[in-house]
């Protein structure tokens, strides 16, 4: 399983940072990007339009304990709300969201950071 936090500020600057597992051996690594105010914007509007800050924090699959667990994390307006959605157990407009989170990773070119 692959766990990353992609964290994007109004301008278009972007931090990633690739979690490491010790149980694996592996290290954290962290990338940084640039896009433009508009893919930043794309995404705000997306989680705009999921009313992000109303969901709730976690949604998971009743018959399913293992499989894809992704987590979204939002800061606005001096708010911060995660949103774990396990094996896609949350609504579509979730999903549309962290649809828009990975086209965005997609579409940055990212430089690691020493």
């Amino acid at each position: 399983m692959r766990e990353l936090s992609i964290r994007i500020d109004a301008g278009g600057s972007a931090v990633k940072t690739v979690l490491g597992n010790a149980r694996m051996g592996t290290v954290d690594h962290r990338f940084a990007g640039e896009s433009t105010p508009a893919a930043f914007h794309d995404v705000a509007v997306v989680a705009a339009a999921a009313n992000f800050f109303d969901l709730r924090d976690e949604y998971r699959a009743d018959s399913t304990a293992d499989g894809e667990t992704l987590t979204t994390t939002a800061i606005a307006g001096g708010r911060s709300k995660s949103v774990l959605d396990a094996n896609k157990a949350g609504p579509a407009a979730l999903r549309r969201l962290e649809s828009a989170m990975l086209a965005f990773d997609q579409s940055v070119t990212w430089k690691e950071i020493r």
